[in-house]
């Protein structure tokens, strides 16, 4: 009788009690010649997958020519490596990445960084479909007024792949549930050798890789293939992937704020990621959102082959982009610039007929102006100290309960 596996259902009843390792004893639970302990068929040694190198040190002429980082793509921001774009939904991760694809093929400064290698991009699309990519492009496309030739060096620079509506992964579990790497990275080189690829952007993370149940080790094998297109193509291997819920919640802008495990960012050598929620406080002069505006902050918080860079405030109108540098600041200049912030809004408000205590101050201050419960007391502390602030008694036809002093700031200090 030819071999074959049992499953619980072909088993005979008397041995379903018994568990599924008891077979019965008419089909044996070996092959002939297999039983264990048998020797007529010895097994075959697997070969190594790797031969190991003789040790050798290195030459004169190999460590002068060795490079500090890769090839630079941005300046400060983006390099021929692997990266991870972390953000939560809705934010705009996938529209962020078109307009930079487009500063990328022009050559365009890009954030206020200079492109040091323009080039192509390839986003390879498992969640919008291209039809849906190509229409935000032409419309950012629009609001930057390209001309012409502009327009054709981006159309002929920035490829859609849509595979929205299929399986493809750059990793996955094989019958025996061990991770592997699929052909996919292989034959994307094999394919795009030769078209001097800028960028190759993966949207989103979770579509690619073997499925969240592998978590860290899943996520290290998509780096892993990831690494072979950076080394096939010289170029950035970027891949877009969600915040954790709790991290969007509280706008956490750390390398570590991407869904599951930590083997994304220990593998990137680049992560950013976008919040707008939670730590968009004391925005950058200039940063005001205005009615149809949205915005969020673009942190850096890894970045292995340059200095740190401060955090930038990018205000979107549509599909017109407007970043702001955030500065780099001490605590006191933080301060002061609370402190004008705060006798501003105060003047401005008594202008248009409203007043403030100190209680309805924080909660306004903590929705309009962005700040703490924290550093609101503390600027107002620094305008009591000088005799800037004062509190005068309301009307009484305004007084409302305990609501009797409202703040005012003083024309020049008492």
């Amino acid at each position: 009788m030819a071999y074959s596996a049992f499953t619980g259902n072909n088993l005979d009843p008397s041995y379903q009690s018994q568990g599924a390792a008891f077979q019965p004893p008419d089909e044996p639970a070996f092959p002939p010649g297999r039983e264990p302990g048998c020797d007529d068929e010895p097994v075959e040694p697997v070969a190594p997958c790797f031969m190991l190198p003789e040790f050798s040190g290195c030459t004169e002429n190999e460590l002068s020519s060795a490079k500090l980082h890769p090839k630079c793509i941005v300046e400060n921001i983006y390099y021929a490596d692997v990266g991870a774009l972390f953000a939560p939904g809705g934010v705009g991760k996938t529209t962020v990445k078109i307009y930079e694809s487009i500063c990328i093929a022009l050559g365009r400064d890009l954030w206020g960084y200079p492109v040091i290698n323009p080039g192509k991009t390839i986003i390879m699309t498992a969640e919008d479909s291209k039809d849906l990519i190509l229409a935000r492009m032409r419309e950012i496309m629009n609001s930057m007024k390209l001309t012409s030739l502009e327009r054709g060096i981006v159309m002929s620079h920035i490829m859609i792949i849509d595979v929205s509506g299929d399986i493809q992964r750059l990793a996955e579990s094989d019958a025996a549930n061990n991770l592997v790497i699929t052909s996919l990275a292989d034959n994307i080189v094999e394919r795009y050798k030769n078209d001097h690829i800028a960028q190759f952007i993966f949207d989103p993370a979770i579509r690619f890789g073997p499925g969240e149940r592998y978590i860290n080790d899943g996520e290290d094998m998509i780096i892993i293939a990831c690494r072979r297109i950076v080394r096939g193509l010289n170029c950035m291997v970027q891949i877009i992937h969600h915040t954790g819920k709790q991290n969007a919640r509280s706008g956490s802008l750390d390398q570590y704020s991407g869904r599951g495990g930590s083997a994304f960012s220990d593998g990137c050598r680049m992560v950013t990621v976008l919040s707008n929620n939670g730590e968009m406080k004391n925005p950058p002069e200039g940063f005001e959102l205005l009615p149809g505006d949205s915005g969020f902050v673009m942190a850096r918080p890894k970045l292995s082959y340059c200095k740190a860079q401060p955090n930038i405030w990018i205000r979107r109108h549509g599909w017109e982009f407007e970043y702001f540098i955030e500065e780099v600041n001490n605590s006191n200049d933080i301060l002061s610039r609370n402190v004008e912030r705060i006798a501003a809004f105060l003047k401005d408000e008594l202008h248009h007929g409203r007043k403030y205590t100190k209680n309805t101050l924080e909660s306004a201050g903590m929705k309009t102006l962005k700040l703490t419960r924290q550093d609101l007391r503390a600027a107002l502390g620094v305008l009591e100290v000088c005799g800037r602030l004062i509190e005068k008694d309301f009307p009484n036809d305004e007084r409302q309960g305990g609501r009797k002093r409202f703040l005012f700031i003083c024309t020049s200090p008492n």
